[in-house]
């Protein structure tokens, strides 16, 4: 048998839950769906370090609808890190944050830096207000290259919109809009293992500025291909998602895998 390293650390990505919106269909509350999601992360036979949610947290930005998020996620007994969308709104996500979560005290983007075993996450906040498209600005970027200098073991940063075309005729005209100044950053920083996005509904690899890009599938429903210029926005009907980044090894010489490991969505399956 070849010998192996054992996999020392687990990163699981849910995406794109849009708690209060009614995609998930069936009938079903997307807070349902996303209790499902948290019981899928809880059976994981693994070192589970940190649940990831990279936006799109909610659907409209309301009061009501971050009540029923944190409530979901504050009974789930899950070490939970959480970024912004395009549908999330920045100032009653960072209020609700306070004392949940590590927050950049400099910046008044939702932004955060923590360890995860032998790796290290580090979230930015791609919202901008009125927008389905995305921008971090120069602040953030100055802040996430000091963040890479000052710890040089393997990471995973974490945005909510793509910093590259991924091939889908409606997502492409809303994806990061100063996703240059965001590579420049990463080429300076080899130890970027991962840059891991959502906002796509699709789970999506691109290799790019000397790294590799993962969109995670959404943890509620997945929008249709749509590789011709003129394909229609549809959904999909293949299952919710999620994304396990495991990492086997220790801080030095270890490899990161991703794997989508889909879900029924119906909170009455085992």
């Amino acid at each position: 048998m070849i010998p192996t390293d054992p996999c020392t650390a687990l990163v699981v990505q849910l995406s794109d839950p849009h708690v209060g919106s009614r995609l998930a269909g069936r009938g079903l509350a997307a807070s349902d769906v996303l209790r499902r999601a948290l019981a899928v992360v809880r059976s994981l036979a693994g070192p589970v370090e940190l649940v990831l949610v990279t936006g799109d947290l909610v659907d409209a930005g309301t009061d009501e609808q971050y009540d029923e998020l944190f409530a979901v996620l504050d009974a789930s007994g899950l070490r939970i890190v959480v970024l912004p969308g395009n549908h999330d709104d920045r100032a009653r996500l960072r209020d609700r944050l306070e004392g949940r979560q590590p927050l950049e005290p400099s910046l008044d983007a939702v932004c955060t830096a923590v360890d995860a075993g032998p790796l290290r996450v580090i979230g930015l906040d791609s919202c901008v207000a009125g927008d389905d498209a995305g921008r971090l600005g120069p602040q953030q970027c100055a802040w996430l290259d000091a963040e890479l200098a000052a710890h040089r073991q393997p990471t995973i940063v974490a945005v909510h919109h793509p910093p590259v075309p991924i091939g889908h005729a409606l997502l492409d005209t809303m994806y990061l809009g100063d996703a240059d100044e965001l590579g420049a950053v990463v080429e300076r920083h080899p130890h970027v293992e991962r840059i891991v996005c959502g906002h796509a509904h699709r789970a999506v690899t691109v290799r790019w500025r000397g790294t590799v890009v993962t969109v995670a599938p959404s943890s509620i429903r997945q929008f249709a291909p749509a590789f011709a210029a003129d394909a229609p926005f549809a959904l999909s009907d293949e299952q919710a998602a999620l994304a396990v980044h495991a990492w086997s090894g220790g801080p030095v010489g270890g490899t990161l895998a991703t794997h989508v490991v889909g879900f029924d969505g119906r909170p009455d399956r085992p």
